[in-house]
């Protein structure tokens, strides 16, 4: 039951997702040229692609790395020149997406970030395709958070029948961790 006057169940936790969500966006970006850097930026590092340190933080904030190297490609050609540079360079990616998660399954707690350099998938790698059917089909780039996923799905008419992670997951970390559907009936269960 709601409070006369208050505000609804949904409106509560739409407000308190956006704050947050604001608790999780990173405070500064520092470029490999700039005298706060912490570090040496990675060598050979393909100038294409932006590069900068930032801090680290996992969802639940037991992993929080200062001056990670973090980039942020903006096709799939420019992450396959990534790919190439960091095994020529003996580098290791990490896709970061909303950094959602309780494991040290993106950087290792106690780790420095040395050696790694985390993709940002966030940033460009976000487009959604639709083409109606039958059958439709859908294509999405895995950095778009599945907020903006589900919306362009009903944009365009269609949607899912159940949805493993709403919000601020990315489709690429919904992958990654192998979230489930609710939909999916549980052994011995019927639809």
């Amino acid at each position: 039951m709601q409070p006369p006057g208050g505000p609804s169940r949904r409106a509560f936790l739409t407000g308190a997702a956006a704050a947050g969500a604001l608790a999780w966006t990173p405070a500064f970006r520092v470029s490999p040229a700039s005298a706060q850097a912490a570090s040496a930026a990675p060598p050979s590092f393909p100038a294409s692609i932006p590069l900068y340190q930032q801090t680290y933080q996992n969802w639940a904030g037991m992993i929080v790395i200062d001056s990670v190297w973090t980039c942020a490609p903006a096709s799939a050609a420019a992450v396959v020149t990534l790919a190439n540079w960091a095994n020529a360079n003996g580098y290791r990616l990490r896709a970061k997406g909303m950094s959602h998660n309780w494991s040290p399954i993106l950087l290792p707690a106690g780790s420095t970030g040395t050696g790694y350099v985390l993709v940002d998938t966030t940033q460009d790698l976000t487009s959604v395709s639709i083409a109606a059917g039958p059958p439709a089909t859908v294509t999405a780039q895995a950095g778009v958070t599945m907020d903006a996923l589900t919306a362009a799905l009903a944009a365009a008419g269609y949607g899912f029948c159940a949805i493993p992670a709403p919000g601020d997951i990315t489709l690429g970390g919904l992958l990654a961790i192998n979230a489930h559907g609710s939909a999916i009936p549980a052994t011995g269960e019927t639809h």
